[in-house]
């Protein structure tokens, strides 16, 4: 499999993390269900890890995977259907 050093230079959304899976997976596997979220007229909270995260957020704002910035541990993302996400530091 690939070193982590391989992956870390690749960071591409089709490079697979060794032993799991590549953002574009997850991003397949999880469209519908963050659509069908998304179309929800009420406020939700959704948690997760910062990779799955940019997925949702991709998917929900219409914006490429690439250009969502990393989500740093002090941060939220709030973001709205095809709508500019926010990124909010928390102290």
């Amino acid at each position: 499999g690939k070193s982590r050093q391989v992956y870390k230079k690749e960071k591409g959304i089709e490079s697979k993390f060794p032993g799991g899976e590549a953002f574009a997976d997850v991003y397949k596997r999880g469209e519908g269900d963050v659509e069908r979220l998304a179309s929800i007229n009420q406020n939700i909270l959704i948690v997760g890890h910062g990779g799955t995260n940019r997925v949702i957020a991709s998917i929900i704002t219409n914006t490429p995977f690439h250009v969502i910035e990393k989500q740093k541990h002090t941060k939220v993302i709030c973001c709205e259907k095809n709508s500019p996400m926010i990124y909010i530091p928390v102290a």
